[in-house]
C-alpha cells in the first residue's frame, strides 16, 4: 500500500524536481525534456484520466520554463510540447491495457479461489478418535490459487489424512487437485489398507494413470503427497 502511493505521487514529484532543477541551473542548461518523465510514470499506477492529467500539468509546466529559458515559441519547445503530448498519449494507451489486464487476471483469479474454497472445504473437528486442527499458510502472502489439497476422510476401516500439493499455480493445479480430491474421497471408504486405497486413486484419474489421451493440462506425475491415518 504505501509502495502504491510513492508511485501516485512519483510523477509530481519528479516534474516539480526538473522544474526546481531548471530554475537553479540557469538558462545555459535547459531540463525541459524530461519533463515526459511525468506522465510516463503517470501509466505505470494510474488510470487513464490520472495519465492525462499528469500529462496537463507538465505542459502547463513546459510554458514558464520555456519562458524563463527565452524558448517559448521557438523550435527547441515546440519539440519538447510535441514530445510531452506523444509521450502523454503513449502513456495513457499503456495504462488502458494495463487496466483491462488487471481486471482479467482479477476475474480469473475470482474464479480459481472460488473453485480452491470449494474443494478445499473446512475438515471436522473431530475424525474417529482423533481431534483435528488446521492452519493453512501458504508460501507467498499474495499467491492464494494452487495446487494445495487436504481432507480428512473417517471410514469403517480408520482416519483418511490426505495432505498433497500440485506442482504449478492457476487453474491448472486447481483442476489436477479436484481429481486427486475426488478419487480420495470416493474411495477410502471401499479400500480396507491405505495403499490399495493408493492404487485405488489411479483408476479414478482421467489421464496418464488411466490410459486416457485426454489429460489435465497439470501431469498427475507432478502430484506430491503425503498421507498418514
Amino acid at each position: 500500500m504505501r509502495s502504491l502511493r510513492i508511485l501516485r505521487w512519483l510523477p509530481f514529484v519528479v516534474m516539480l524536481g526538473v522544474a526546481l532543477t531548471d530554475l537553479l541551473a540557469g538558462e545555459n542548461l535547459v531540463f525541459l525534456p524530461l519533463l515526459t518523465l511525468g506522465p510516463a510514470f503517470a501509466s505505470v499506477s494510474g488510470g487513464v484520466r490520472r495519465t492525462a492529467a499528469v500529462g496537463a500539468v507538465a505542459l502547463a509546466l513546459c510554458v514558464p520554463m520555456a519562458v524563463y529559458n527565452d524558448l517559448l515559441f521557438t523550435f527547441e519547445n515546440n519539440l519538447t510540447v510535441v514530445g510531452i503530448m506523444g509521450v502523454t498519449a503513449a502513456s495513457m494507451l499503456a495504462s488502458r491495457l494495463r487496466l483491462q489486464r488487471e481486471r482479467e487476471l482479477a476475474s480469473v483469479r475470482q474464479v480459481a479461489e472460488a473453485a480452491q474454497r470449494v474443494l478445499l472445504r473446512p475438515v471436522p473437528r473431530r475424525a474417529g478418535d482423533l481431534q483435528v486442527a488446521l492452519s493453512y499458510t501458504s508460501a507467498a502472502a499474495e499467491a492464494r490459487i494452487g495446487g494445495d489439497l487436504y481432507e480428512i476422510v473417517t471410514t469403517p476401516h480408520g482416519v483418511r489424512l490426505l495432505i498433497g500439493d500440485v506442482q504449478g499455480k492457476g487453474l491448472a493445479a486447481v483442476e489436477t487437485a479436484a481429481w486427486v480430491l475426488g478419487a480420495f474421497r470416493r474411495r477410502p471408504t471401499t479400500r480396507p489398507a491405505w495403499p490399495t486405497s493408493a492404487n485405488g486413486l489411479r483408476p479414478a484419474w482421467p489421464g496418464t494413470w488411466a490410459g486416457s489421451s485426454s489429460s489435465p493440462r497439470s501431469s498427475p506425475r507432478s502430484t506430491r503427497a503425503r498421507s498418514r491415518w
